[in-house]
């Protein structure tokens, strides 16, 4: 069942399109992302939804009712959708409780119904009303906050809640524990979510489905292991991990295989593309073996560089072809150190063809 369908949106500021023809449609209960870096247009998307913009042109439709189209504008306090900003958005003179309970007294719920819903949303995002309820929001850490925020956005049970880049002010440490709360809470309610956000790792854990945007357009969908393995070009492969893009300068379809720089051919187990300009291999796809090692697909290198990440190690190479690759190991003992001959390996199956 469609929950959200938008057709031929467009939104121009001055000259230049932020969104421009735009079709999209989400599932009842998915949670979609909008991934893209600033000025992509996954923000004025957003809100365009939410009714805080409004669009030039085209339509969007909640539950099979038109909120935007020719002749109608839905108001955003008649959408019954919830959302969670990224400043949080929370009135820090007033209490946890009557922060949360607004939407409530907005709906002029009764006050029985009304304590019985915050202290159950409370419960939800792990702020125990007996613990956070009389609490001003001043008093609270940054975490905190956007908990009241995403609460105070679940309790009226909206139809659709929205996402504007709720995580980018958290530190790192935060970031993890909303996403894992955020991805509980979700697998629980099920409401239909679309998230807005320029980081790729936040689209990775919690979405259904990924849109990566540019310069207003929708350029490749999927889910996030899909887009991941097989980006479309290179905008979505630097966007979605890293990776080493190596020129193509000869190609044999029929073999398998295409020749980068220095004459070295490399075998490609699935060839996607209709006509090879870039070989993409993940940077922690690549495999060091020692430099009297056998193996297809590889490359003469030397080491020029090894980082510490705690994790892993990024190695930097010179292959000896001319061309300089980034490879990812896990952090352990026996990795070679910088000066250190090896023999950089490409697996065939998880070499992409752009």
């Amino acid at each position: 069942m469609t929950a959200i369908r938008i057709a031929g949106l467009n939104r121009r500021f001055g000259p230049a399109f932020a969104v421009e023809g735009l079709d999209l449609e989400i599932a009842a209960g998915e949670f979609l992302t909008l991934l893209g870096p600033s000025g992509s247009g996954k923000t004025t998307t957003l809100r365009m939804l939410a009714g805080l913009e409004r669009p030039d042109s085209g339509t969007i439709q909640v539950g099979g009712r038109v909120m935007n189209g020719p002749g109608v504008f839905v108001p955003p306090h008649k959408r019954n959708m919830g959302m969670v900003f990224q400043s949080y958005a929370v009135w820090p003179h007033r209490t946890v409780y009557q922060n949360v309970a607004f939407p409530l007294r907005v709906q002029r719920v009764s006050r029985a119904d009304e304590k019985a819903r915050v202290g159950r949303i409370l419960d939800l995002v792990e702020l125990p009303a007996s613990d956070f309820a009389d609490r001003y929001a001043s008093q609270l850490s940054g975490g905190q906050q956007q908990r009241v925020s995403l609460a105070r956005a679940l309790v009226a049970d909206p139809d659709v809640i929205l996402y504007d880049e709720p995580l980018s002010n958290l530190d790192a440490r935060l970031r993890d524990a909303m996403r894992t709360l955020l991805r509980d809470i979700h697998g629980r309610i099920r409401t239909t979510a679309l998230y807005v956000t320029h980081d790729q790792t936040e689209a990775m854990v919690l979405s259904d489905r990924v849109c990566i945007m540019q310069a207003g357009r929708i350029v490749q969908q999927g889910t996030p292991r899909a887009l991941y393995d097989n980006p479309s070009n290179m905008f979505v492969t630097e966007f979605i991990g890293g990776a080493n893009a190596l020129p193509i300068v000869e190609q044999d379809r029929a073999r398998q295989q295409v020749g980068i720089a220095g004459g070295v051919r490399i075998h490609v187990a699935n060839w996607n593309a209709g006509s090879a300009s870039r070989l993409v291999i993940r940077h922690h796809h690549v495999q060091l073996l020692p430099a009297d090692a056998t193996a297809c697909n590889a490359i003469d290198a030397t080491v020029r560089d090894a980082v510490f990440l705690g994790d892993r190690v990024r190695f930097t190479l010179q292959a000896d072809c001319g061309l300089t690759l980034i490879a990812d190991a896990v952090a352990s003992p026996g990795l070679p150190m910088p000066g250190s001959r090896i023999r950089a390996v490409l697996p065939a199956a998880l070499c992409i063809i752009i």
